[in-house]
């Protein structure tokens, strides 16, 4: 599973798989899928991408962690780059939004353990568009 943990609760996520993530390009490739029956509560598979997972009505505002069903695709190469782009609603004014690439092969990369990302910097962005973006440590 996809582990999207924090210090604290989050009300909102949404989360996918493109396959590489370091090109600046304007198509991505999505990679792999969700496994709905195995889906926690307040999550679900987006309804108009299923590339996507994300929270749904129910998603609980004191939550601090969810587990993601994420099933990997069986024919990826080794040594390609997948990349979870992730985005984070704390609340309505405040969103952290950040990528974790793995290597397939790779020892973080090769299913021998669940994907957690790890403490990350990311950038939040609070209120209105184009107000300053802050540098924050996020879970």
């Amino acid at each position: 599973p996809v582990a999207l943990s924090g210090d604290e609760p989050h009300k909102g996520f949404l989360v996918y798989a493109v396959l590489g993530g370091d090109e600046a390009s304007s198509k991505e490739m999505y990679v792999g899928s969700w496994d709905d029956a195995a889906m926690p509560d307040g999550a679900q598979t987006h309804p108009h991408c299923a590339h996507a997972a994300t929270h749904d009505a129910f998603h609980n505002a004191g939550i601090v962690t969810d587990m993601l069903p994420f099933i990997v695709p069986e024919n990826l190469e080794k040594g390609a780059r997948v990349t979870f782009k992730t985005t984070v609603v704390r609340d309505y004014e405040t969103w952290f939004a950040f990528e974790t690439s793995f290597v397939v092969g790779a020892a973080d990369g090769a299913g021998d353990a669940d994907v957690a990302f790890p403490s990350t910097t990311t950038t939040e962005r609070s209120g209105a568009a184009g107000r300053d973006a802050r540098r924050r440590r996020a879970r």
